[in-house]
């Protein structure tokens, strides 16, 4: 995943996207592309590139584009050797050509491989078998396959390989790849534990069509994807030990060092009790039960809500009837610009606190 974030026109992409997202360029790159549910371009010049190579296999003979490609594949130059591991990846580019035909056309009668006994007493099949597979060619004076074993003077050669491949089968594997990859560098990432809590699937976030207002969107996203600046992010670039990064109100006001990260914030700090309060109040109006914003096991599900996955604010189902699992939905739609406010309000309020504190010191 660094290796491919190292590139000149991913770097470029990650740039724009952060940019989009109103996140520094810092942030995680593995956030940026799972918020926004954008691939890396090297995918898409890998399709481009696969589906220009099928459409040239596709021309005729006779076609001089054809035939150069052909030599070229024979020669095997360096950015065909750098081709080549790409298109092996479709199982069929190593298989025998009656094995490979018999795949595509989904007939398994004629689906014969090299290990296949040859039991056959129609000459014609086994001739063609063996021409395809690179052995020679069957001799006009032998009636039955049981004595080809015995007949002296054919060589065995290697089975000529098929070089058949399908471009959406070979994309679909590398981007199941990428999101296998992407959902292990997420849950490895000590940076990413809230994130890795909150968001399950590679796809857009809902909230990045839905809350128009720029800053609104923008503190959301960095409380997702831990771009923030809270004492649990920032005192990460100072280098200062986790259980050092406290929040200034808890210590000012209650005396309680208490470490400041994301669900502090959220769940806990007395500084956004006003804004909770009316969180609480807004979304409840949407629910037949009390919610309450406690840190327990399924205290993300009010955060999880504001993703594609269709999980509802109490994620403990016990007879009780639930918000609309649709995401789509428009309470839906109201509890997460509801939540992208209440976040928006902590930021605002954490500000204004920090300012009057440092202008309380420096009289």
């Amino acid at each position: 995943m660094s290796k491919i974030s190292r590139m000149k026109c991913e770097n470029l992409h990650l740039g724009f996207l952060k940019w989009a997202l109103g996140i520094h360029r810092k942030a995680s790159n593995i956030g940026t592309w799972g918020e926004t549910g954008r691939y890396p371009l090297i995918f898409q010049s890998i399709k481009l590139t696969l589906n220009y190579l099928k459409r040239i296999e596709n021309l005729k003979d006779e076609s001089f584009v054809y035939a150069t490609f052909q030599e070229q594949r024979k020669l095997k130059p360096p950015w065909y050797c750098k081709l080549e591991p790409l298109l092996q990846i479709d199982d069929l580019y190593n298989k025998d050509h009656v094995t490979a035909a018999a795949t595509n056309s989904k007939n398994p009668e004629t689906s014969l491989g090299l290990e296949h006994d040859i039991k056959l007493n129609n000459r014609t099949k086994i001739s063609n078998f063996l021409i395809h597979n690179g052995f020679a060619k069957i001799p006009k004076n032998l009636k039955s396959a049981s004595k080809f074993s015995e007949t002296s003077g054919l060589t065995l050669a290697k089975p000529i390989a098929s070089k058949q491949f399908a471009p959406a089968k070979i994309f679909d594997c590398l981007l199941d790849f990428f999101r296998r990859c992407w959902t292990w560098e997420k849950s490895k990432s000590s940076k990413l534990s809230f994130y890795h809590a909150i968001k399950n699937d590679f796809a857009c976030e809902i909230y990045l069509q839905e809350i128009t207002n720029i800053d609104t969107r923008a503190n959301l996203t960095k409380l997702r994807v831990s771009a923030h600046e809270l004492s649990t992010e920032k005192g990460r670039y100072k280098n200062i030990p986790r259980d050092d990064r406290t929040c200034n109100w808890c210590t000012l006001t209650l005396n309680s060092p208490l470490i400041e990260d994301e669900n502090h914030m959220l769940y806990k700090c007395d500084l956004y009790a006003t804004s909770r309060k009316k969180l609480v109040n807004n979304i409840t109006k949407h629910s037949t039960h009390n919610l309450t914003l406690t840190n327990t096991d399924d205290s993300f599900d009010f955060m999880t809500i504001l993703s594609l996955t269709k999980q509802c604010v109490n994620g403990n189902n016990n007879g009780q009837e639930q918000l609309p699992s649709d995401p789509q939905s428009e309470s839906q739609r109201h509890i997460r610009k509801e939540i992208a406010n209440f976040i928006n309000n902590c930021f605002e309020r954490r500000s204004k606190f920090l300012t009057d504190s440092n202008l309380l010191r420096a009289f």
